[in-house]
């Protein structure tokens, strides 16, 4: 399902941003997880990824906005597992 997908790809996503020294690497990644994001009724992850979308494309890394969509994601995958569960049940991997 998405929910399933993001609940995996965000985080996959979030190490590769703090990973990356490469701008062009880290505003692909931010549009990515502003992307997949925006299905989603997550303004603060998604103010969050479009801000540090925004700053690699200006030349820089924001370590701010970087923190700021880790804690949103954070905050943002508990809730998709726990509505992702009470729509289908518990996982039998969690």
């Amino acid at each position: 399902t998405m929910l399933s997908g993001v609940i995996d790809e965000v985080p996959r996503l979030l190490v590769q941003a703090r990973q990356t020294a490469d701008l062009s690497e880290l505003h692909r990644i931010a549009h990515t997880i502003r992307g997949v994001l925006r299905f989603l009724d997550t303004p603060r992850a998604s103010r969050a990824a479009a801000a540090l979308e925004s700053s690699a494309r200006s030349g820089r890394i924001s370590p701010e906005a970087l923190s700021e969509l880790e804690n949103a994601a954070e905050d943002l995958i508990p809730r998709l597992v726990e509505l992702l569960e009470s729509a289908h049940g518990p996982s039998s991997g969690s």
